[in-house]
């Protein structure tokens, strides 16, 4: 399987990597939330709607922590970039949480564990940055 892969990343240092990381997880969280409203008309149930109202609620302050942590890395304000990736983690579950006491699965947990994955790349390749 051939992997869309971002053309920066063949010249890119540390730095842009974390960039590259962080628009990668932007673009993410953007294609959810284009999905929602989507799902949204195929529910019936009105606790599954309001579940995954309040879950596009959380990707939307998802969204703004990413597009915040990019530009704190932009400046190379690591520290900063890392606690808003924490932050837009911890928002993501609050995502996941609200299927918690279901028994239905998220239709978009599938992001939820991406986010936090990508997210973790993004930390690795801070921590080689701030630890040279």
């Amino acid at each position: 399987m051939q992997q869309d892969t971002d053309a920066r990343t063949y010249t890119a240092n540390p730095d842009g990597l974390v960039l590259i990381s962080i628009s990668i997880n932007t673009n993410l969280v953007h294609a959810t939330l284009d999905q929602i409203p989507g799902i949204l008309n195929t529910l019936t149930d009105p606790l599954d709607k309001t579940r995954l109202q309040n879950c596009q609620t959380d990707f939307n302050e998802v969204l703004v922590k990413f597009n915040a942590a990019y530009a704190a890395a932009s400046s190379k304000s690591y520290t900063e970039a890392t606690n808003l990736l924490t932050e837009a983690v911890l928002k993501s579950v609050e995502c996941e949480q609200e299927y918690s006491s279901s028994s239905r699965e998220s239709p978009i947990s599938d992001t939820t564990n991406k986010v936090g994955k990508l997210v973790f790349i993004t930390y690795v390749i801070v921590g080689e940055i701030t630890s040279a």
